[in-house]
């Protein structure tokens, strides 16, 4: 948490330069090239070196906002082009907490591979190494990981999963 109260996740942003430290949050509303964005994630600057330290840049908004547009760069007339899709083409993250992989050779499993503290994975009994059962009552096989991201984006929406912990499934 910050001053403001609002609940943050620490995160790290690793980059050519190194790791930065980066807290994930929410804005109430972000309106942008005529559209608002309402309580979209954002992404706060807490780095102490390289760019995101610069006192003029306070955070990303990057690709949870422009994912939504077809972005074109002009460089010979200096414009940033930006027309927006129906549909965004790629999901928002979430502020579960959970970064989920999938195995080789086939990515039908995914396991929790990292499980950030005071999140809300880690409040619901999440651990590194879960492997998803079921997702919403449905099978795991059938569940891709943009399919995880997109339905736990929804901020203070219960969800209900299933995980394979020990030999044992754990329901959370």
């Amino acid at each position: 948490m910050r001053s403001s109260g609002r609940h943050l996740l620490e995160t790290e942003l690793r980059g050519v330069a190194g790791t930065s430290k980066n807290a994930l949050g929410r804005v109430s509303a972000f309106r942008f090239a005529g559209i608002t964005f309402e309580k979209p994630i954002v992404g706060f600057a807490n780095a102490t070196g390289g760019a995101f330290a610069r006192r003029d840049i306070a955070g990303i908004i990057g690709a949870e906002i422009l994912h939504r547009f077809r972005v074109t760069f002009d460089y010979p007339h200096g414009q940033l082009i930006l027309e927006p899709f129906e549909t965004p083409n790629v999901p928002e993250t979430d502020m579960s907490g959970i970064t989920w992989e999938s195995e080789p050779p086939t990515h039908n499993t995914l396991s929790a591979v990292r499980v950030q503290k005071n999140s809300p994975a880690a409040e619901a009994g999440v651990e590194v190494g879960d492997v998803l059962v079921s997702f919403i009552d449905r099978p795991a096989a059938e569940i891709r990981k943009w399919q995880l991201t997109e339905a736990l984006k929804h901020p203070g929406e219960e969800v209900k999963l299933v995980v394979k912990r020990g030999g044992k499934e754990v329901s959370l």
